[in-house]
């Protein structure tokens, strides 16, 4: 099988080469980009299996029940989450590995004290942290032979823009998902948005739905409840997008994790030894082991060659296009080229034009409706008042200052995740919105050019000059979403604001409020610093970086229309030129010019056979 996966990866690194040559000496930069990027994802042989899902759905405690060690880093925020990436090696070694390009070796000792929870209070650590690019595991895990990746990534919701993207960088290039959910709030809006916006949009159909907290179940029935209800809705959102084949399975990565770190001696507190399972089978990760085995021994190859395929085919299909009208032009009468080039150059000029005019629109349309994002925002913060009041006088803990500081933190957090999710969702329609109606337009636009084109030299067909679903396999100038952009500058809010004596006023004034306990409620009195001093300062913070990152979004999302429109445009225009070129001299290499047009075609059309009969 091994022979097999090698020696047709072979022949699509041959059939790049041959495609990316034609697509060179027919002047085609944009196919030639994406056939350099392809190529070297095949030479980077890893199979990637990426884990996502949402913050606090127990991905880095899965992982470790894997391993069958408490290795990975885990936090109760999703503010100190390390992305970590696992690969085979018969002897354990840990690595960090940095953004300014430094790797350095850890011992594992060393390693899980950097890298394990709690370490908000300590800022010397945290920023050792946020420094740190991943953390990379070597371990004679059986499931990482032969070039499997395994990569732990932060929540889909996590506050760091940084580890967001490489998430998401990860996702581009996975070749399969495991995608954890909680038995106890499986498939929400976020992660029902996540699978089909992140995942299958991706053209990843090789998922495992794990559901987590098994333990957190009152029995079978209820198990097979939950298992149901994941299933149905599963099957409405992915259809026939996961290759016919549901993978779903209920597990207690917990339990899992606790039982191997019992058979491999490890010290267990006595309150984790009762949660030890009399039988591994009992935490559902036998039956996950043996079907992730199977399917990394069996489609493992199957896939990575599949996906070469269909992204080796795309640029094929668009270069054969270009191609044929090539022939096409050639063939035919050179009467009044000048003037057709010329022409169709002004129409060019004059479409650029238009394209800018409509972004000036899309623009100003989002500077009119920054104004409602801000409305929002003020509406939201101030109905949250009464919520925040409600919660610190329900306060239970105790009336100490890193208690009341950390508890009025957590309710701010939840505020701030309410109030971005509702905001965001109203901003992502209006971008939506907008971007749909100005990409409506330009492709009218592009329509009326495309067929001064095909008119101008006439063309049997028209070829698609502008293409805005631009494979995200290629895309080096990704749009990232509202949340990306605003969480990284909202973490840093938050953290600043209380680190900061100056705005943490109510600690500050803890000791003369317990000193007057006996005759003023503490809860009182803290709620009425919270919300009188502090909360209105944060509020106005998150407001300003909400909307500050709104017009940086919006701003990126305008760059992106206008930059793919102008590249479609300029490559048109160095068509026209090679045209000109060709067709200055065409009399005496006309024959020569078009029997290499055929050669390079029938080389196209054989390799598109080739594939499909290597695909079989």
């Amino acid at each position: 099988m091994l022979e097999k996966y090698l020696k047709s990866k072979n022949m699509i690194n041959l059939y790049v080469s041959n495609i990316l040559e034609i697509a060179e000496k027919n002047g085609v930069q944009s196919i030639s980009d994406n056939l350099y990027a392809l190529r070297q994802r095949l030479e980077d042989d890893q199979f990637r299996l990426v884990v996502v899902g949402m913050f606090s759905r127990g991905k880095s405690t899965f992982v470790d029940a894997l391993l069958g060690k408490r290795l990975l880093p885990t936090s109760k925020k999703p503010t100190t989450a390390v992305i970590s990436k696992i690969t085979y090696n018969e002897i354990p070694e840990y690595y960090l590995h940095y953004k300014d390009d430094v790797t350095k070796k850890l011992q594992e000792e060393e390693f899980f004290n950097l890298t394990a929870s709690n370490v908000e209070s300590d800022t010397s650590v945290e920023s050792k942290i946020e420094r740190i690019d991943f953390a990379e595991v070597k371990y004679p895990l059986s499931f990482c032979k032969n070039g499997v990746e395994l990569v732990d990534t932060p929540g889909t919701n996590d506050l760091n823009q940084a580890r967001v993207e490489i998430t998401y960088q990860y996702l581009d290039k996975a070749d399969a998902v495991i995608m954890l959910l909680a038995a106890d709030q499986a498939l929400s809006v976020g992660e029902v948005e996540f699978l089909k916006e992140r995942i299958l949009k991706n053209q990843i159909s090789d998922i495992f739905f794990i559901i987590n907290r098994k333990d957190t179940l009152s029995g079978p029935d209820e198990e097979l409840r939950v298992i149901e209800f994941v299933k149905q809705n599963l099957l409405s959102i992915v259809g026939s997008k996961c290759n016919n084949k549901l993978r779903i399975h209920l597990v207690s990565s917990y339990q899992a994790l606790l039982f191997r770190r019992q058979i491999n001696g490890d010290t267990l507190s006595i309150s984790q030894q009762l949660k030890v399972p009399d039988d591994f089978s009992i935490t559902g990760f036998s039956e996950f082991e043996s079907d992730l085995s199977s399917f990394l021994a069996i489609e493992k190859g199957d896939i990575k060659l599949k996906r070469f395929i269909y992204l080796l085919s795309i640029q094929r299909d668009q270069l054969v296009e270009l191609l044929n009208s090539k022939m096409e032009i050639v063939e035919h009468s050179t009467d009044n080229l000048d003037d057709k080039i010329k022409s169709l150059k002004q129409s060019i000029s004059e479409t650029r034009c238009l394209v800018h005019s409509v972004v000036k629109e899309i623009e100003l349309e989002f500077n009119q409706y920054r104004i409602l994002v801000l409305d929002k925002c003020r509406h939201f913060m101030a109905e949250e008042t009464s919520n925040l009041k409600k919660a610190i006088l329900a306060y239970e803990g105790e009336y100490t200052g890193a208690d009341i500081n950390c508890y009025v933190k957590e309710l701010l957090q939840s505020i701030q995740k309410h109030i971005m999710e509702t905001v965001g969702e109203y901003q992502r329609n209006i971008v939506k919105e907008g971007s749909e109606k100005a990409q409506k337009k330009i492709d009218n636009y592009f329509i009326m050019l495309n067929k001064s084109y095909s008119e101008a030299f006439n063309l049997s067909s028209t070829i698609k000059l502008v293409n805005f679903d631009v494979s995200k396999e290629f895309m080096t100038d990704r749009v990232k979403s509202f949340e990306e952009v605003v969480s990284s500058s909202l973490y840093k809010v938050l953290k600043n604001y209380y680190s900061n004596d100056e705005h943490n006023i109510f600690v500050r004034t803890l000791a003369g409020i317990t000193s007057i306990f006996a005759s003023i409620s503490v809860d009182d009195e803290i709620a009425k610093i919270v919300l009188e001093q502090v909360y209105p300062l944060w509020s106005r913070n998150l407001q300003d970086h909400i909307i500050s990152e709104y017009d940086a979004y919006v701003s990126n999302v305008i760059r992106h229309v206008e930059k793919i429109a102008d590249v479609q445009l300029d490559e048109l225009g160095s068509q026209l030129d090679s045209i000109v070129s060709i067709k200055k001299n065409q009399e005496k290499e006309k024959k020569r010019i078009l029997e290499n047009l055929k050669i390079d075609i029938s080389t196209l059309k054989r390799i598109s056979d080739e594939l499909i009969t290597l695909e079989r």
